[in-house]
């Protein structure tokens, strides 16, 4: 069963693409304004904004041609959900080895830490997710395509209640980047 992997890539993507828009379209208005109305101790306070939109934009075009160049590496699993203390044999494949100088495979969890503040008269609850399990499963240099295989094991009981496994595979590209690619995993209870 191949692993469908969340979120998807685009969604934060369009999120800095829209915020790119709406700054870069700000402060270019405001921008040509003040030119048109010739305040130079304003104009130079908004070149900064105007080199941060630059900036914004290029990212941008960048970000866009790694996500229509890149591909993500394929997670197989040999069953639909895991136990506790079950073994499960996962495939990982690499579509493209050439670009990628090292990758790692993980086993994560991931639990929910509640931190409340009290004030007064009042609580103030702020929830986050943290890493309460992790273990490497396989380091390596990829060097073609084909599918590395290798038997994992579910710890015996979970860390916490709560739990949300997946397999975290971060590679490492030869440009210098690194790319963290979560597939969660579907555990049973007990």
């Amino acid at each position: 069963m191949r692993l469908a992997r969340t979120p998807s890539s685009a969604a934060p993507f369009i999120t800095q693409l829209i915020f790119t828009i709406l700054f870069a379209g700000f402060f270019f208005v405001v921008s040509v304004e003040m030119w048109l109305h010739a305040h130079p101790v304003v104009l130079a306070f908004l070149a900064v904004f105007d080199i941060v939109a630059i900036g914004l934009l290029i990212d941008v075009a960048l970000r866009s041609w790694r996500m229509i160049m890149e591909h993500e590496p394929v997670v197989e699993i040999d069953r639909n959900m895991l136990a506790y203390g079950e073994p499960a044999l996962l495939k990982v494949t690499e579509p493209h080895p050439q670009l990628v100088a090292e990758m790692d495979v993980k086993l994560v969890g991931e639990c929910s830490v509640t931190d409340a503040v009290d004030f007064s008269q009042y609580r103030h609850s702020t929830t986050n997710f943290t890493r309460c399990y992790e273990e490497e499963l396989l380091r390596i240099t990829p060097q073609n395509d084909k599918p590395v295989k290798l038997l994992m094991r579910m710890p015996k009981l979970p860390p916490a209640d709560g739990v949300a496994w997946k397999i975290v595979v971060n590679s490492r590209q030869k440009n210098g980047a690194v790319v963290e690619y979560p597939f969660p995993l579907r555990v049973r209870e007990h």
